[in-house]
């Protein structure tokens, strides 16, 4: 079996031998630090409150970093020691192989070029605020052709979180596409006994390299996802308690300012909609992975079908509940997401299994039945009377008015914008008298146009089609297209949400879906060639 991507990046190109192939220890280090920040990372964003107050920001974006200085370090080694890492980028080549490195490198350049764009901002100041008469005082010196912004401190702090979130991309992206030891060995030799001959076949069938089981997730891929699921599960749990007990605390443990009531809180997060935005990440992850390993669980050798031989039954609730959740949690756009993406995975289930027996089909269906009924029961009566109110309130809670100051906004400054993080600084300045001061527009596609202006809006867009194009061209981690088709609910899902929302603006949330985007950015279609 050939083990081409194994050898040595020096610049002999020889053959390797038993000491080139082993990881070098300080190399190693970096992977098993990268790891444990990653786990960090996805624990604490959303029982930190939902990472909305300062401390828990700065916390997230210094993991961020230091995932950043991680692969930085990694990208040293390689290159001081010659040693190239066994990846699940390794294939044929060919054209599609060749689009796929093309499309990772444009991605890295709108990267940089985003965060070029938030330094020129900051820098550039186009005026700062007097505390004192609430005045903007204007820098003359500021090149008005260039990115500036009307609030420097803010724009700074953006910057920084946007580097953080490109360092948490671009490092979980790196540690995803590792090969662990034990997929090494299986690549350099693959033990007697260890497949039946039927899967030996197809792994000769398969993209040089590529020795996995058919529908085996790597492991490192694997263990992430068990960590976001079961995260999730937990904190769908906790909610769902914390609500039906009828307290104002959140976690039973901190009052917050605002929100006070418990209906308006849901879980660690003071606003409800913020909960079902993440939980609404997450569950399509869940069903996924569920999807995944029941698949894997079929073709292992001398493992037999039964209710509990394997591991995914245990995402059987978890699923339920992280489904249920944003019902229950009475966002009324959390419901009709959720909603939305219920019947989605009910279709896409379906298609996946056209060719298995009745019973499956129709557990899916009883499932999902389970799902609705939980959230209906838990959650209907106060979400009926909530969207009643929505149609009888012809303002939306208020956004019309933001919509139509935001909008005024946009049109003074469309090209460049007001600089990133901003928004809340000059939108003091277009409220009429009587408006309440609001630090979000309630429409984060409209809020990055005007913070980011029209170009670098379309530098955003260009990077959301980049990562969600990549699989059509990609060498990567091959996955079946049901994952992929829920990968893409969850995504979608989030940025429909965000025309009507603010999920953008909560670290917690743009967190979680840049690590799904990093996901995405990882696999390939099933049997692409």
């Amino acid at each position: 079996m050939s083990t081409r991507g194994q050898h040595t990046s020096g610049p002999s190109r020889r053959s390797p031998t038993g000491a080139q192939l082993r990881t070098p220890v300080s190399y190693k280090i970096c992977d098993h630090v990268t790891e444990g920040v990653l786990y960090f990372s996805i624990l604490f964003a959303p029982w930190a409150f939902g990472t909305t107050k300062a401390p828990a920001t700065w916390i997230l974006d210094i993991a961020g970093l230091v995932l950043g200085a991680l692969l930085v370090g990694k990208w040293v080694l390689r290159w001081r020691l010659g040693y190239s890492p066994s990846r699940w980028l390794d294939s044929q080549g060919g054209g599609r192989a060749a689009v796929a490195q093309k499309v990772t490198w444009f991605m890295a350049f709108l990267t940089l070029t985003l965060l070029l764009y938030c330094v020129l901002a900051a820098l550039n100041a186009r005026a700062s605020i007097d505390l004192v008469t609430g005045r903007f005082v204007y820098n003359p010196h500021a090149i008005l052709w260039l990115p500036h912004s009307y609030d420097y401190p803010a724009t700074w702090r953006s910057t920084v979180h946007y580097l953080s979130m490109a360092c948490f991309l671009w490092a979980a992206r790196d540690w995803l596409l590792g090969r662990t030891s034990r997929e090494r060995r299986f690549v350099l030799a693959d033990p007697v006994g260890t497949v039946s001959p039927s899967v030996r076949e197809s792994l000769k069938a398969s993209s040089e390299g590529d020795s996995r089981v058919p529908g085996e997730l790597p492991d490192r891929l694997r263990r992430i996802l068990w960590v976001i699921c079961i995260n999730a599960s937990v904190l769908a749990l906790e909610a769902i308690l914390q609500r039906l007990s009828g307290t104002g605390k959140l976690l039973w443990l901190v009052q917050p300012y605002w929100n006070t009531t418990e209906d308006s809180q849901f879980g660690p997060y003071a606003y409800r909609s913020n909960a079902a935005q993440y939980l609404n990440l997450a569950w399509p992850l869940c069903l996924g992975f569920w999807s995944l390993l029941r698949r894997e669980n079929r073709l292992r050798v001398g493992l037999r079908s039964r209710v509990g031989g394997s591991a995914h039954v245990v995402l059987l609730p978890c699923a339920v509940l992280t489904m249920a959740a944003p019902i229950i949690s009475t966002s009324r756009g959390g419901a009709l997401i959720a909603g939305v993406g219920i019947v989605s995975a009910i279709a896409v289930l379906l298609a996946a299994n056209v060719r298995s027996a009745r019973w499956v089909r129709a557990g899916i269906m009883i499932w999902f039945l389970a799902v609705l009924s939980l959230s209906g029961y838990l959650g209907w009566q106060r979400l009926n009377l909530r969207l009643h109110e929505m149609v009888q309130d012809d303002s939306m809670s208020g956004r019309v008015e933001i919509y139509e100051n935001s909008r005024r906004m946009l049109q003074d400054h469309k090209v460049l914008g007001i600089g990133p993080g901003a928004f809340a600084t000059v939108y003091k300045f277009y409220r009429k008298p009587g408006q309440v001061w609001q630090a979000w527009v309630h429409d984060d596609w409209l809020e990055f146009a005007i913070t980011f202006g029209v170009v670098g809006f379309c530098f955003i867009v260009l990077g959301l089609v980049g990562i969600a194009t990549r699989w059509l061209a990609s060498d990567g981690i091959h996955v079946p297209w049901d994952f992929m088709a829920l990968l893409y609910l969850s995504l979608l899902g989030c940025l429909f949400h965000a025309k009507f929302d603010f999920p953008f603006q909560v670290h917690s949330i743009i967190h979680l879906f840049t690590l799904n985007a990093a996901i995405l950015f990882c696999i390939r279609r099933h049997g692409a060639p």
